[in-house]
């Protein structure tokens, strides 16, 4: 939508009781919570792909998760720090890792280039969970086995489970 018009519907909304004006710290733009909205972070766990919808908009993503993201693929390669194709995991309502994936299909797997969990997580909190979707995405994409290469600490982490 055109600026002018989602201000407009957007304070349409408030006045529908649908949307309520909150204050977040060190925001200086304007933010709305949904009127059944709860502020508890829903469980649930899910890679995302660098189009979904949670992580679209970049300067939001980086506003809300304090996680700074780009589409790496635009990148120049010797620009690139994270990966080619990164996924960010999304675990329990926090962004805490980013991997570098690729579909292997000539050899029926979903390969680990690259994995980085976020600083200050807790790795051994989510690595059982992180390994589960890797194997339901290899599922998903009819690949045969997850295969590990990349060498960091998130990896190490997915190599022991």
């Amino acid at each position: 939508l055109p600026l002018a018009d989602a201000r407009a519907r957007t304070q349409e909304l408030v006045e529908l009781g649908t949307l309520m004006p909150v204050s977040v710290e060190n925001w200086t733009k304007p933010a709305f919570l949904h009127s059944k909205a709860t502020t508890t972070p829903k469980p649930g766990s899910a890679l995302l792909s660098p189009f979904d919808s949670l992580i679209w908009s970049r300067p939001r993503t980086e506003r809300v998760f304090n996680f700074h993201y780009r589409l790496a693929f635009y990148t120049p390669k010797h620009k690139r720090t994270q990966g080619y194709y990164v996924m960010p995991f999304l675990h329990e309502g926090q962004l805490v890792a980013r991997l570098d994936l690729k579909s292997d299909r000539k050899d029926s797997r979903l390969l680990i280039l690259g994995g980085h969990a976020e600083p200050g997580v807790d790795i051994a909190a989510f690595a059982p969970t992180l390994k589960a979707e890797l194997q339901n995405l290899a599922t998903w994409l009819a690949l045969e086995r997850v295969s590990i290469k990349a060498r960091t600490e998130l990896s190490n982490a997915l190599r022991k489970i």
